[in-house]
């Protein structure tokens, strides 16, 4: 994607992926730097509200991650993504 061409994007499996890598690297690499803030994040969850039992399911877990900014039941704004992408340190 275009839109990508100047920041690393990783594409991870699920959240629990990402939480075990960051994990992980610490635990093992003690000189790894924690250059990815956990508590940096923002979702967007069932833009087309065509997966409400997802929805109904994960909406509590990705809100109790603070510091997230969720975007629940509808698409993001252009501005929304804008910020989501150059602000947060992940993306979900």
């Amino acid at each position: 994607m275009k839109c990508f061409v100047d920041t690393d994007v990783t594409r991870m499996p699920s959240i629990n992926a990402v939480h075990s890598a960051l994990r992980m690297n610490v635990l093992f690499n003690k000189k790894f730097p924690s250059c990815v803030d956990v508590n940096s994040g923002a979702f967007v969850l069932n833009p087309d509200k065509s997966l409400i039992n997802v929805q109904n399911r994960l909406k509590p877990y990705l809100e109790a991650h603070k510091g997230w900014n969720g975007i629940v039941g509808r698409s993001p704004s252009s501005e929304e993504m804008r910020a989501a992408i150059e602000d947060c340190d992940i993306f979900l």
